[in-house]
């Protein structure tokens, strides 16, 4: 059996490598890369006080498509696949928010925010 190497350098980019054996005649590589997945949050402050609105923004980068994106506002409240959101805090206060993407290859990329309304 001829032996070798593989060097990989990942930079920016999540690899995956699958080796198998193929019916006895030796193994296979199959070899994938895509760009790392990358989530992008925004918060805007619409109305301070009890009963103040925030406006959130989520984008995603790289991975697999389609996305999946979690909201968890900090105050009980969650919300899904929603990229564009105002959402409403009964009292006012600092709110700890908790954003997780996951792209169809099961890979997650988590943000954290805190807003004061």
């Amino acid at each position: 059996m001829e032996r070798g190497y593989i060097r990989l350098i990942a930079l920016d980019y999540t690899v995956k490598i699958i080796l198998a054996a193929a019916l006895g005649l030796g193994a296979y590589m199959l070899l994938t890369a895509s760009k790392k997945l990358q989530l992008n949050v925004a918060a805007e402050i619409i109305s301070p006080g009890d009963g103040g609105f925030v406006h959130f923004t989520a984008t995603a980068t790289g991975g697999k498509p389609p996305y999946f994106v979690d909201w968890s506002f900090g105050d009980g409240e969650t919300v899904q696949n929603q990229w564009d959101y105002y959402h409403q805090y009964t009292y006012a206060g600092t709110y700890s928010i908790t954003i997780t993407l996951i792209d169809s290859n099961n890979v997650h990329d988590v943000k954290y925010l805190t807003v004061t309304v």
